[in-house]
């Protein structure tokens, strides 16, 4: 009987608590069917308490008027958790948001969002300290990676656009413009090795006019294209060499013009960084080639003409007169015939000066094999010559 007495009261004294938390009602979007224990007030959480939904989020803190507003900790069932500030139910102010695969965000909130001044820790050790605006990087802020990178400058909407400076590891440093997390606009890089461009970027890559200078000296001025040399431009040496012209691919290719120190020119066609094509080749001393190139050499018809009057006209193979050409002076002399090895080799017909003209064969610039010698008086003497001598 007395153990019937004593329940009974213990149930008397605990039904006022009970019947508080049982109709102290929790107003909240995050969740349903909560539970609520502490304080209340007109039927409503209010002051310090703990809340529990049926879907296993759990609220501890401080509520007003039975929405969660002050100084408070929330917990998803999957171990996320928030502690900070809230205001009317939502997460605003100041406050930590941490999830089970050790991502971390302290700093602003408003509206349940990061926003204003926050750090961010990935579970991959990224870190962003800096400007959020909807819970996105928007603003001024340095991102780094855990392999060493660092970007320092603005965001929009979660990317990094506008200005700023991307470092690498090894020393390289990009400075300028960003567009969708790409380089893009104007902007500077540099490299360990003392390289650096200073133009236009586009998609992440050189395009459009830049300046590119190598430790060397070297210097391209010009244009770009996908991140390499291609368009008009011009490249200078220390030494004193030049290139003005097309460029394909970081190479020589199109029409240009090169100069050296010496005074030496080459005007004309060009490919893969080598002459090719129509081009003019011209010496300080006065000498001239009008010829076809292919890989830097003459190759194919093409006329050299000397300070001295000598002119020849005809066909050249790997830099030398080869095949079909006529060989003129200032003085009358001629040679047009067949050469080889940039000498009168096989038929040719050579008129000297005084009128003595010789048709035949010949090897290494003379006479050599069946031939006939006409002179100026008239009479004519054939046979066969060796190095200029007649032999038989």
């Amino acid at each position: 009987m007395k153990l019937i007495v004593h329940t009974v009261a213990v149930l008397l004294l605990l039904a006022p608590a009970l019947a508080r938390a049982a109709t102290c009602q929790v107003l909240s979007k995050k969740g349903s069917g909560w539970t609520y224990e502490g304080e209340c007030r007109r039927g409503l959480a209010h002051g310090q308490g703990v809340a529990v939904s049926a879907q296993g989020h759990r609220y501890q803190g401080h509520f007003s008027d039975g929405v969660m507003d002050g100084q408070g900790t929330y917990t998803w069932p999957d171990g996320s958790q928030y502690t900070g500030e809230f205001a009317k139910g939502v997460f605003a102010g100041e406050g930590t948001y941490t999830r089970p695969d050790g991502s971390r965000y302290q700093g602003h909130w408003q509206d349940n969002k990061r926003s204003g001044q926050g750090e961010y820790h990935g579970p991959h050790g990224k870190v962003y300290q800096g400007q959020w605006k909807d819970d996105k990087m928007h603003g001024r802020g340095q991102l780094t990676w855990p392999d060493g990178r660092v970007y320092q400058g603005e965001f929009r909407q979660g990317v990094i656009e506008g200005q700023g400076t991307f470092t690498l590891p090894d020393g390289r440093r990009y400075q300028g413009q960003w567009r969708q997390g790409r380089r893009h606009g104007q902007g500077v890089y540099t490299w360990p090795d003392g390289r650096r461009y200073q133009g236009e970027w586009k998609n992440g890559k050189q395009h459009g006019q830049g300046t590119m200078s190598w430790p060397s000296g070297a210097v391209y001025r010009g244009e770009f294209r996908h991140g390499k040399r291609t368009g008009r431009g011009e490249m200078t040496w220390p030494d004193g060499r030049r290139y003005q012209g097309e460029f394909v691919d970081g190479k020589f290719s199109g029409e240009g013009t090169y100069t050296w120190p010496d005074r030496r020119s080459y005007s004309g066609s060009w490919k893969d960084g080598k002459k090719d094509g129509r081009g003019v080749y011209s010496w300080p001393d006065g000498k001239r080639c009008d010829c076809t190139w292919k890989d830097d050499l003459r190759e194919g018809p093409g006329t050299m003409l000397w300070p001295d009057g000598w002119k020849y006209v005809g066909n050249w193979h790997r830099d030398r007169r080869q095949g079909q050409g006529t060989l003129t002076s200032s003085n009358g002399e001629r040679y047009q015939g067949q050469w080889k090895a940039d000498k009168k080799c096989g038929r040719g017909r050579l008129e000297l000066p005084n009128g003595t003209v010789y048709e035949g064969q010949f090897r290494d610039d003379k006479p050599n094999g069946r031939g006939t010698f006409t002179f100026p008086d008239g009479r004519k003497v054939s046979g066969t010559w060796k190095d200029g001598q007649q032999v038989e």
